[in-house]
């Protein structure tokens, strides 16, 4: 059987079809959820590093006050403190900060909202949140909680000489933000965090926490 034109020439008849096609197809479909992604790794030896710096733990302080709101601090020094102990757990704590910090670099990396200026330390939170109800020795994952404005304090004395108590969960129904969902996890030396966070660029900054999040 003879080669016919086109059979001589593979390449031209592929193009011939591709331009046909390519004038009848649709754009691709664009993502359907307004959901965005951030990651985020963190060296666990720099923040131990850092930690160790200074005379009594005037680094601990400086670094966790930089970091972490007062609540997430009040938070840490329950579950690390009290601070004349921490030298003695600096490798779990630091594990927490850079996990702590990875998570909230994520969220900020997934905001769409959030100005390139700021890193966003006071504006989110991340706290171990219980809604549903949970069995007795279940532990709380953490949730990640992006604030309409950031957080101040009103406690004027140092977070670590409050008598708090520790607390598995928390109740951010006074806070106005979203929630959003985040994954932390921790290999060797590093890390790493995951933040699915919902588009913010165009919703309303008063909505607080949408009823929908609500239990």
């Amino acid at each position: 059987m003879g080669l016919g034109r086109q059979d001589l020439h593979p390449q031209r008849a592929n193009s011939h079809y591709h331009t046909a096609v390519s004038n009848t197809l649709m754009p691709p479909r664009p993502f359907p959820s307004a959901l965005r992604l951030g990651t985020d790794i963190c060296n666990v030896s720099r923040i131990r590093a850092m930690l160790a710096r200074g005379k009594e733990l005037s680094y601990v302080h400086k670094f966790t006050k930089k970091i972490l709101t007062t609540p997430e601090r009040a938070y840490f020094w329950n579950r690390f403190g009290p601070p004349e102990d921490i030298s003695t757990k600096l490798d779990i704590a630091s594990n927490f900060l850079a996990g702590r910090f990875a998570a909230k670099e994520a969220i900020r990396k997934a905001c769409d909202h959030f100005e390139d200026s700021t890193r966003g330390f006071q504006s989110i939170m991340i706290l171990p949140v219980a809604f549903a109800p949970r069995q007795k020795h279940q532990s709380v994952r953490p949730q990640g909680l992006i604030l309409d404005s950031p957080y101040v304090s009103t406690i004027d004395v140092e977070v670590h000489t409050l008598s708090v108590g520790h607390k598995s969960s928390y109740n951010v129904d006074g806070l106005d933000g979203q929630l959003c969902e985040i994954s932390i996890s921790h290999d060797g030396d590093f890390a790493i965090a995951v933040a699915l966070v919902p588009s913010m660029s165009e919703q309303p900054m008063d909505e607080g926490i949408s009823e929908a999040s609500r239990p």
